[in-house]
């Protein structure tokens, strides 16, 4: 955590392959509403991380299959709509 702590810190950003990315944008000050009251207040700019995720991680998450070990996979579309993962050679 401490090593993404410091890279995130310093504006860059961190792509763990065939997981996501990580990416630190800045959000500018704006009015909002407190919800209790309906008053106008200022929301001070901030910074925030965001994080997309890699294709990968997206496929094994929305059809079942395990992520990678070591060897390299390839997706493959079925007739059928479904998608199969086919193991590469090394």
């Amino acid at each position: 955590m401490e090593i993404i702590k410091t890279i995130l810190e310093s504006w860059e950003d961190l792509k763990i392959a065939n997981f996501g990315k990580f990416e630190v944008r800045q959000k500018n000050s704006r009015i909002g509403k407190n919800p209790q009251t309906g008053e106008a207040i200022t929301i001070e700019s901030r910074q925030i991380v965001t994080f997309r995720a890699a294709t990968l991680l997206k496929k094994c998450l929305n059809y079942g299959s395990s992520i990678p070990v070591a060897r390299p996979l390839k997706w493959k579309k079925r007739a059928n709509d479904t998608w199969q993962q086919e193991l590469l050679p090394l």
